[in-house]
């Protein structure tokens, strides 16, 4: 009840906080999320996080990509490190480090690989909602 409650917040905008270990920590007990990935140079794709204790188990399902954020694992500056296990297609980064930002309208995920501009924005969901079009990019904020 207590992740209902808080994903329930941060779906009505009541909880915003800056980039911090709070941050990811709050997301984690908001439970599952989704939404779409956007990177420079692609078409926008689906992006899935389940809660894995204290951490998040993370899917790809257009890229056949399955791996983790770890909390545990963050490099200084950062709230999580993803962990890229199943790469079939070989199409995901296997070690980025993360920065989440919670916000009015939901999670944002910046990703820091090279000069290229990824970030995920996603809401809270529940399991087995099916995954959200990507088709249109979001506007960068």
């Amino acid at each position: 009840m207590k992740r209902l409650f808080l994903a329930g917040l941060l779906w009505l905008g009541g909880l915003s906080a800056a980039a911090s270990e709070s941050a990811f920590d709050a997301a984690v007990q908001a439970g599952s999320w989704q939404g779409c990935v956007y990177e420079e140079g692609y078409t926008p794709y689906p992006i899935r996080l389940t809660v894995r204790g204290e951490d998040f188990f993370v899917s790809y399902p257009e890229l056949d990509c399955i791996g983790g954020h770890n909390a545990g694992l963050k490099p200084d500056g950062f709230d999580a490190m993803e962990v890229i296990v199943v790469n079939t297609a070989q199409r995901c980064a296997t070690n980025l480090p993360l920065r989440y930002t919670l916000r009015p309208d939901g999670l944002r995920i910046d990703y820091f690989a090279g000069a290229r501009g990824t970030y995920a924005l996603l809401h809270p969901s529940l399991p087995g909602t099916p995954a959200p079009e990507c088709d249109e990019p979001d506007a960068v904020s």
